[in-house]
């Protein structure tokens, strides 16, 4: 079976869009979203009414828990306190509702889905964790493999269960160990932050025991002029092009 895990879609339609058009060229079984598909972009009803629409299930991310509640923008800086605060005009009654019954994690089978860390965290980054705390969350992970989003890099975290290493994910497919445990963060649709600003996301197989991180490339000037004409931080247009071009005015 082929599973499509996409995150942080950030209210980027457009992304959206062209990386659902990717998956179904690629004949993925299932399509699952990691959280924070409101926040920073311009067309987050769209996005929701999408995934609604299309049944795709998504945990809950820190920008939907913002959303619900305020006192937690506290933790936010000043671009993205802004766009929460216009996001939550642009949404409907029956997109809240549906933020407001999101859960923390999903499991299916032998995978587990959350939007920060594991076990059901939507504000840790596992990079920023202690190795004690990281090595105990591998203990606890009755899964074997977990898939992340929330840092906007994919990024690949295994274990033995006697140490743990970090590595790059690469464009194209990744091989798992089956011995081992596997943390993947699947990248970001919609504001990508690894120098490259094409959409990603992952599609993982498990026959061959694969990660597959696909490049999308979409319409960035449609989007950036959006963020403009609903006022969202000029900051928000400028992260799409990961600073490569000049943003459009």
């Amino acid at each position: 079976m082929k599973i499509a895990v996409i995150s942080d879609i950030h209210g980027n339609f457009e992304a959206l869009l062209s990386v659902f058009d990717d998956i179904r060229s690629a004949e993925a079984n299932e399509i699952l979203c990691l959280g924070d598909f409101v926040g920073y972009g311009p067309q987050p009803e769209e996005v929701a009414q999408f995934l609604l629409k299309s049944e795709i299930p998504c945990v809950l991310g820190n920008h939907e828990n913002a959303i619900l509640h305020p006192s937690s923008l506290i933790h936010f800086n000043e671009d993205a306190m802004v766009s929460i605060e216009i996001t939550r005009d642009l949404i409907s009654k029956e997109t809240l509702e549906y933020i407001a019954n999101m859960k923390p994690n999903l499991i299916l089978d032998d995978l587990l889905f959350v939007h920060g860390a594991p076990l059901d965290s939507f504000t840790d980054y596992i990079t920023r964790l202690s190795d004690d705390r990281l090595m105990g969350i591998f203990e606890d992970l009755e899964q074997q493999v977990a898939f992340i989003g929330h840092t906007h890099h994919p990024l690949h975290c295994f274990c033995d269960g006697q140490e743990f290493e970090f590595d790059r994910l690469h464009q194209g497919t990744n091989p798992l160990d089956p011995k081992r445990k596997h943390i993947i963060n699947v990248g970001s649709v919609g504001q990508p932050r690894d120098g490259n600003s094409d959409a990603k996301y992952v599609i993982f197989d498990d026959t061959d025991f694969t990660v597959d991180l696909r490049f999308v490339n979409y319409d960035i000037d449609k989007t950036a002029n959006l963020l403009a004409k609903r006022n969202f931080p000029k900051f928000n247009a400028e992260r799409l092009y990961q600073n490569w071009i000049e943003v459009p005015r």
